[in-house]
């Protein structure tokens, strides 16, 4: 980071570079203007901002490049690059840590306030089963940029496995702790959902979320 710039000289760099690529709107630029690079939720939200509008008007296939030029141009201040992250799971503290790293990580892929909070609630549901009912785990969040951009959680642990999958995901059972319901909310809000169990070998449960604004 670029501790010897001010907040205004890297808000303005960040905007010459990208419309150096792009042609930005007022909105856009007001929004780009008027983050401070220590507010996250200002981060968070203009870059958002950012990989939409670089999907609508450049395609998706150029955001990566793109986004890196931005993060060059500004010391790497606002770190916009998305990239994949493997987070251990063991306990509510942990919980809390990938829930907000897939929040931020959602958000560097144009995910708006519903679609983040989305894969927030299948990050939380899935590292809440890994705690309670294996112990440990991970939570693997993957991001992919062609040829649609999307996010990737995927829950994996060494726990007792599930042997009731088809019940469990059709509504059939749930268990006094409510794992049917947890893995079924999380199958009902992703784009696309796996889940691989079987006593004694674990599980690892795959949901995909895709970018609203595609090209």
């Amino acid at each position: 980071m670029l501790v010897s710039k001010s907040e205004g000289d890297l808000a303005q760099k960040l905007l010459a570079a990208l419309e150096a690529n792009v042609t930005v709107p007022a909105r856009l630029r007001q929004e780009i203007l008027g983050v401070s690079a220590s507010n996250r939720d200002q981060v968070e939200n203009m870059a958002a901002s950012i990989v939409r509008h670089i999907s609508l008007f450049a395609g998706s296939s150029n955001v990566l490049s793109i986004l890196m030029k931005l993060d060059v141009a500004t010391g790497g201040a606002f770190v916009l690059v998305p990239r994949d992250e493997k987070l251990r799971i063991d306990n509510e503290a942990s919980l809390v840590v990938a829930r907000r790293t897939a929040i931020t990580l959602a958000s560097k892929l144009g995910f708006g306030p519903v679609e983040r909070t989305k894969v927030a609630t299948a990050v939380s549901e899935l590292a809440r089963n890994i705690v309670m009912y294996a112990g440990s785990g991970e939570i693997r969040l993957t991001v992919s940029l062609t040829p649609r951009i999307s996010l990737t959680v995927e829950a994996r642990d060494n726990g007792p496995g599930i042997a009731n999958i088809e019940q469990i995901l059709g509504g059939g059972f749930r268990s006094n702790t409510g794992l049917g319901m947890g893995l079924r909310g999380v199958k009902s809000i992703a784009s696309d959902f796996a889940l691989q169990s079987s006593p004694g070998q674990g599980t690892r449960v795959r949901a995909v979320f895709l970018s609203p604004v595609q090209r």
